[in-house]
């Protein structure tokens, strides 16, 4: 496992270096430089009988859901299916993805980027929130693919959720629970294009806190 580690973490900054041409690893040396923001970079990593086929890397506004058609072209099983059995249930991946497959997993990691100043950022932009945001009963039913026909979303492993968020409000978001569509008003009023709910992250004081 160790050296699938290490293959992850060298895919990691080579699809950093790519994508952004610089890497930083902690707070940005130029905070108020015009453009500068950070983003998540997935890595997939194919596994066939035990051994390590591929490592594939995503990138920049499709990567979220690349990655998820990636993983169920590859397992035959989608990754939402798969997140919500291995988090709920106890089943193992093995179970899960049998003999052929076990061991697929995705790995979530952070980029910043301090972008060439003559150049126009296209990238999009996310907000991180904390999973404390929204009810435990709501985060129960997201992992349960309750609110798929109201909002485009992602489990992110064990650690919480991706939120697509619109340019628009659809209808339909008006029967989503109360928190959510709070999360939803917040990114717009920032106008940010994806929210990252994850049980680590701050929470902010423009949002309801749920103790759970």
């Amino acid at each position: 496992m160790e050296g699938v580690l290490k293959m992850v973490v060298r895919e990691l900054y080579v699809v950093a270096a790519i994508i952004t041409g610089q890497v930083q690893c902690s707070a940005c040396p130029k905070p108020n430089l015009k453009g500068c923001y950070e983003m998540n970079v997935v890595v997939l990593v194919k596994m066939n009988d035990e051994l390590v086929e591929e490592v594939e890397t995503f990138g920049g506004p499709t990567a979220l859901p690349d990655v998820m058609k990636a993983f169920q072209d590859w397992t035959g099983v989608s990754y939402y299916d798969f997140a919500r059995r291995y988090h709920t249930t106890d089943e193992d991946s093995l179970d899960i993805l049998g003999e052929e497959f076990a061991g697929t997993k995705l790995y979530f990691n952070k980029v910043k980027s301090i972008p060439d100043e003559n150049q126009e950022n296209s990238l999009e932009s996310m907000m991180t929130l904390s999973t404390a945001h929204i009810t435990q009963e709501v985060a129960d039913e997201l992992l349960e693919d309750a609110y798929s026909c109201q909002l485009i979303y992602y489990p992110k492993s064990e650690y919480g959720y991706f939120l697509c968020v619109l340019e628009d409000e659809l209808e339909n978001e008006n029967s989503l629970p109360e928190c959510l569509k709070d999360i939803l008003a917040c990114a717009r009023s920032k106008g940010v294009q994806w929210v990252m709910l994850d049980r680590d992250a701050d929470t902010i004081p423009e949002l309801p806190v749920f103790d759970w």
